[in-house]
């Protein structure tokens, strides 16, 4: 399966794939990984900035807004994919879907990246990740762990 070109990724996608070790995931589905600087100040933990780096994913300016009823991040993450027609983002926050899906953008959400990585053959299974992120202390509600399984095929 050929790369996408590009994916904004909001801080939760981050984050979430770091604790759960799949981060290099992004890089094996797009060819560009691009991070807005509100995400990137976002990702607070030394960890996650050490894997933006070491994945060579790319931090930009964004200079004016689209919107202003988001958090920061997911502000400039629709507005970078918007202004420079790069029609993905991933994101998990749900109102920031909604709006983004208004703009027509493409949404991935943590669970849906991992699914595309399983079917591209680029991690072999979902759930040893889920089960890291969850004992990371990310909150992966029972529901949403089961139901990413089930279509995942696991």
């Amino acid at each position: 399966m050929p790369k996408s070109p590009v994916i904004v990724c909001d801080t939760s996608i981050l984050i979430r794939l770091r604790k759960g070790k799949a981060i290099s995931c992004l890089k094996a589905l797009f060819e560009r990984v691009l991070i807005p600087e509100a995400v990137y100040e976002e990702a607070h933990d030394p960890a996650t900035r050490e894997q933006i780096h070491q994945e060579n994913f790319e931090v930009y300016r964004v200079e004016r807004s689209v919107l202003t009823t988001l958090g920061r991040g997911e502000q400039e993450v629709i507005t970078l994919a918007v202004l420079n027609n790069f029609p993905t983002i991933g994101i998990d926050d749900k109102d920031a879907i909604s709006k983004a899906r208004q703009f027509g953008l493409r949404t991935l959400n943590t669970s849906q990246i991992l699914i595309v990585a399983k079917r591209a053959g680029v991690i072999p299974a979902v759930k040893p990740i889920l089960d890291r992120m969850r004992q990371e202390g990310e909150g992966i509600d029972e529901e949403d762990y089961l139901e990413t399984l089930q279509e995942a095929g696991e």
